[in-house]
């Protein structure tokens, strides 16, 4: 949300305030008892003055304070100006006016962080533009390398790698063990006794006739030529191929299908072979032999593997297949052509089983390379076919992916990492990347294990250029963004002056090193970097100085979310919560907040308008008493909407105790002034317009009339004493010192036994504490005892009994006067302790002369004192009073 962005902002990067400010300090207003209050949190929350006196704040609360002609532009001039003249009616209050403008303040941070989200919108969408192009650019460059295999090489090698782990995984030995092919190979001892290559013919007729209990013989031999020296051999070999039946002899193609053979046996071989098939190896550019091409079809393989199980058929498709090699050379069961020659190896070994006949002489060359060479060397073309047979008559040819399902693949795995690019952070994308390309590398293995395979090079290659490219989009993006920043940032207007910013350590100090990493490097990206930094460090001060504006609020505020929701407290508010059960905040409705802390349920309604933006309510404020009874009144403002949006509201509660305490003593002094003080006068006045009538003149006489104009002046002097003294105890400062209770009740008691005897009332003291040191004003004091003990002689009838005690309970000196009157009804208990409060007298009795002053002044001596005032009495049954304060502590000089 904007608003909680904004706020949040508020509390990013708070640099610890300075203890001494070069800048400027905080500045607050004192005039009249009725700003006093409410004018210095308008100025603390709203206004930052400069040395000279200048507002840095444009639009701050104090200006608006001043009259509506002349010029403030100092601070004493600004205060004599507002203590000279009163503020105009048409103005409002100064806790509104805070409100406004502290909601102007923030609304100035709301705006600039909503167009920094629009722009941050629209850098979102152009990086997403990026990443589509990039993206498409991607899975076309994937899609091309492995449709026309543009990386043949590179995956020739890893295919010779994954078969290498793919027959250390799983080894081919009990394949070769149970397979029936036996290789007859014309090795070099065969060479080295039979005499040199080529031998006659009539050698291989009698082979041939060893090999009799063989299934199927294939011969890796072109007889292509008839035999010159002994005619008769080529005679011998072909009857030897007819006796057989079995025999497949070797041609090779021209590479054509169905065309005709390049190099064929003589006719009369040709005639007495069973079979016959193509020996052309196909080998890749850098000479491996890896594949048979099926194109070329009626391979010699195939033949011979077709003799062991007919069902085998041709293939008609064009894919190639890949030589799923058993392992290095001598991977098969070999035997000497010499040994079977000899008849070392008896006939019945060959039975049911698949020979070749080949050359693995060294001096014969017929060797080639395969994907297991770096094992054992180059392996024999006979053993290659072998290899071949095997595969055919197991199935287990590795065929490559088709073409269509290889561009699938890795254009699937294309996006797959484009979209976690786009998803994920730089690290967890480049990992991601990382765990990609592994399982790619370890499903190339597992595949082979199936019989497929799969050219990861052109996978590899695109994920390695996505993450750099990808890279490179998102930098030029971010720059973008960070040129669309600043340009918006120097366009925004700022709620400080430009020559704040001027005179700032912060910035001053970093202009000449700027100026020349610009000059000695001259890169349009360091540029850019100072730039930014420069906007950042002023986003820096504004925050700071609006946070401290914030926090330097004396009275609460609460910036909430439209729905009602506590974003933001400063400290005087998490202040004012400290005395409620639940103290936290953030997070919660405001109105279930502030209902927690009002005393007077009927105002609920009001504030539940308020919380939801009744803008009526909000200029004009609640006055309402909280959890602490103090008086309070909540105002408030919206944040200006952006695009008919409500970003928010700022709440401002201000403390006005002190403002109704004012307004109470005044109706109170008017009060005592109208009625208290008049009535004696208007007594005297009668009582001598009553002996100046002629008719009267003798209805009193003059020493009478004197005793009661007596009697009503010293009533007159009595309520201005006890007026006074309520005054002083209210508001003069306390002469403090180091008291010993006991010892000055003793004293007060002392002073009262005379009027005690007089009134034949006796007075009891119980005094166990000795010391009961406080600190205290001693006057103050002594005339609150006074005053009850007063009272307790007054009410208490002839013979009765005034009870003075001094005890400790938790942590507190409790003085307890008792007397045994006629007691005071529960209802007179409520407001006995308020000015002029008192007792009604019971019937037919006269109520005690007194001012109605005497308890308010106790109780006012105990709550200047950190205490309080309680009272216990039931009607006929006396009544106890007593004064509560904290106990202090033995002072040094009488340890």
């Amino acid at each position: 949300m904007p608003v909680k962005y904004a706020c949040c902002c508020l509390r990013l990067s708070r640099l610890p305030p300075p203890a001494h400010n070069p800048r400027g300090s905080v500045f607050s207003l004192s005039q009249g008892p009725y700003a006093t209050r409410l004018a210095r949190a308008a100025t603390l929350m709203a206004t930052v003055w400069s040395p000279s006196g200048r507002p840095m704040l444009p639009g701050s609360p104090c200006r608006s304070l001043r009259p509506a002609s002349g010029t403030c532009r100092s601070v004493p001039s600004m205060q004599k100006a507002c203590r000279a003249r009163p503020r105009p009616s048409h103005l409002p209050s100064p806790p509104a006016m805070c409100v406004r403008k502290m909601a102007s303040q923030l609304h100035w941070a709301v705006r600039v962080s909503s167009r920094a989200r629009s722009t941050e919108r629209s850098h979102s969408r152009h990086l997403r533009r990026e990443w589509l192009w990039l993206t498409a650019l991607l899975l076309a460059a994937s899609a091309a390398l492995c449709a026309f295999n543009g990386l043949g090489r590179i995956d020739q090698t890893l295919y010779d790698r994954s078969l290498d782990i793919y027959r250390f995984i799983e080894p081919a030995d009990q394949i070769a063990a149970t397979s029936p092919i036996v290789i007859v190979a014309i090795d070099d001892a065969s060479v080295a006794v039979l005499g040199r290559w080529p031998w006659r013919r009539a050698l291989h007729a009698a082979l041939i006739d060893r090999l009799s209990e063989a299934k199927a013989v294939g011969i890796d031999i072109i007889f292509s030529e008839p035999e010159q020296q002994y005619p008769d051999d080529d005679r011998h070999l072909g009857e030897a191929l007819a006796r057989h039946g079995r025999v497949v002899l070797p041609y090779v193609s021209t590479g054509v299908a169905h065309g005709p053979p390049a190099l064929r046996p003589v006719a009369q071989l040709e005639q007495s072979a069973s079979a016959m098939g193509f020996i052309n190896l196909h080998a890749d550019p850098d000479g491996v032999v890896r594949a048979l091409p099926s194109i070329m079809q009626g391979h010699f393989a195939l033949a011979l593997a077709h003799i062991i199980n007919p069902a085998l058929k041709e293939s008609d498709t064009q894919d190639m297949r890949l030589i799923p090699f058993l392992g290095s050379s001598h991977a098969f069961q070999i035997v000497s052509y010499l040994d079977v020659l000899r008849g070392d190896v008896p006939p019945a070994f060959f039975r049911n089983r698949l020979v070749l006949l080949g050359t693995y002489a060294t001096a014969l060359g017929d060797f080639y390379p395969t994907p297991l060479s770096h094992q054992d060397g180059a392996m024999p073309g006979v053993e290659i076919l072998a290899n071949m047979v095997q595969a055919y008559l197991d199935d287990s040819w590795i065929r490559p992916l088709p073409t269509w399902l290889r561009v699938m693949t890795g254009m699937t795995l294309t996006l797959l990492f484009c979209i976690m690019l786009l998803r994920l952070s730089p690290r967890n994308a480049l990992l991601a990347g990382f765990g990609l390309g592994i399982a790619v590398f370890l499903a190339v293995p597992m595949l082979l294990m199936l019989g497929y395979w799969l050219p990861p090079t052109a996978i590899f290659v695109v994920l390695i250029l996505a993450y750099p490219l990808w890279s490179w989009r998102r930098q030029e993006a971010a720059l973008r963004f960070f040129d669309q920043e600043i340009s918006r940032l120097k366009r925004e207007p700022s709620p400080l002056p430009e020559r704040f910013f001027a005179t700032d350590p912060l910035l001053t100090a970093k202009a000449d090193s700027q100026l020349l990493a610009a000059d000695v490097l001259g890169d349009v990206l360091q540029t850019r970097i100072d730039t930014f930094q420069d906007a950042l460090d002023r986003l820096r001060i504004l925050r700071q100085t609006l946070a401290d504006s914030l926090d330097g609020a004396p009275d609460p505020i609460m910036v909430c979310h439209p729905d009602g929701t506590i974003l933001l407290v400063n400290p005087a508010a998490r202040h004012w919560l400290r005395g409620s059960k639940n103290t936290k905040a953030i997070g919660r409705p405001a109105l279930e907040v502030l209902l927690e802390r009002l005393s007077d349920p009927g105002a609920h309604g009001a504030f539940e308008k308020l919380c939801q933006g009744d803008e009526t309510l909000l200029r004009q404020g609640i006055e309402f008493r909280d959890h602490c009874g103090r008086d309070m009144i909540l105002r408030g403002a919206q944040l200006n909407q952006v695009r008919h949006r409500l970003l928010g509201m700022l709440l401002m509660l201000t403390d006005i105790s002190p403002l109704r305490q004012a307004e109470r003593q005044r109706e109170e002094a008017l009060r005592f002034i109208s009625h208290d003080m008049r009535s004696p006068q208007n007594s005297i006045l009668a009582l001598l317009e009553l002996h100046g009538d002629a008719a009267h003149a003798n209805a009193m006489p003059g020493p009478q009339l004197t005793a009661q104009i007596a009697i009503h002046a010293q009533r007159t002097l009595d309520l201005v004493d006890s007026f006074m003294r309520l005054a002083r105890a209210e508001s003069a400062p306390l002469a403090l010192a180091t008291i010993d209770l006991a010892d000055m009740l003793d004293e007060t008691c002392d002073n009262f036994w005379a009027l005690a005897q007089a009134r034949q009332v006796t007075l009891v003291s119980s005094i166990d504490l000795r010391p009961a040191f406080l600190e205290a004003d001693p006057t103050l004091l002594m005339r609150a005892i006074s005053n009850l003990i007063d009272n307790a002689l007054k009410f208490s009838p002839q013979g009765g009994t005034v009870s003075i005690a001094l005890f400790a309970a938790n942590d507190e000196w409790i003085i307890r006067i008792g007397d045994q009157g006629p007691g005071i009804a529960a209802q007179d208990q409520l407001r006995l302790f308020q000015p002029f409060a008192q007792v009604a007298p019971e019937p037919g009795k006269t109520a005690p002369k007194g001012t109605g002053l005497g308890l308010a002044f106790v109780q006012k001596v105990a709550e200047r004192h950190g205490g309080h005032c309680s009272i216990e009495s039931q009607p006929g049954c006396g009544a106890r009073f007593s004064i509560h304060l904290p106990a202090g502590e033995m002072p040094l000089d009488d340890i």
